[in-house]
């Protein structure tokens, strides 16, 4: 029988098997309830690890929107050490002009994926 879901910071935790045919609780660590054929507890202990694991899921997809704003982030700032500097006697270099432009649009994707992944976090906080 395995631990289904732990509640109240670790007083209470619900054992049991998937479907149900053998369901008790702790409390404390030590044996409280046993919930054999209470439906109740059984379907909100499975709407309680549905919603566990849309959590874990919105985290790993918060750390993979920081990973790629940063990877967006590292890449412009890599590609603008490359930007030649215009001489003013000298008339502007296209690829410059090019440059930028890219530069300006991974700025902004990097922003738009830590906007996300710092929204996203907020909602888990209040989880």
């Amino acid at each position: 029988m395995a631990k289904l879901i732990t509640l109240a910071e670790g007083k209470y935790e619900i054992h049991g098997t998937e479907d149900g045919l053998e369901l008790h609780a702790l409390r404390h660590g030590e044996p409280w309830r046993d919930m054999v054929g209470d439906n109740l507890v059984y379907f909100l202990v499975q709407e309680v690890l549905k919603y566990n694991a849309l959590v874990e899921s919105l985290t790993k997809l918060v750390h993979s929107l920081n990973k790629d704003g940063f990877q967006f982030k590292s890449q412009a700032d890599e590609l603008r050490k490359s930007v030649e500097v215009d001489d003013p006697m000298r008339p502007p270099n296209p690829r410059n002009h090019e440059l930028l432009n890219g530069l300006s649009g991974m700025d902004y994707q990097a922003g738009t994926l830590f906007a996300c992944a710092n929204e996203l976090a907020a909602l888990l906080k209040k989880q």
